[in-house]
């Protein structure tokens, strides 16, 4: 995957997410190799690291170096779902 197709699905995240409130997230998300993507709901000024089942998760800045996006393996996404930050909607799903 070229740097142009990450920013593409890096910026199709952000859209989904800045769409929907915290109420109409997705319960089904698209899987992409293997990897769901998590995108902060509000614009973020320091990067954070959301550690889930003893594996760290770091997430990657969008274009604009507004949003934060976590790639998470499919085997972690509940147990990622459920971290206070996507549970309250700080952190939402792509849809």
């Amino acid at each position: 995957m070229t740097s142009t197709d990450r920013n593409a699905v890096r910026q199709k995240a952000v859209r989904s997410v800045k769409a929907e409130t915290a109420d109409d997230v997705a319960a089904a998300t698209p899987k992409r190799s293997g990897h769901i993507l998590f995108v902060s709901s509000e614009e973020e000024t320091v990067r954070f690291d959301i550690i889930v089942v003893g594996t760290r998760i770091s997430p990657f800045w969008d274009e604009k170096r507004e949003h934060l996006i976590w790639s998470v393996p499919v085997d972690l996404v509940e147990r990622f779902s459920a971290h206070e930050f996507v549970v309250k909607g700080r952190i939402k799903k792509e849809k």
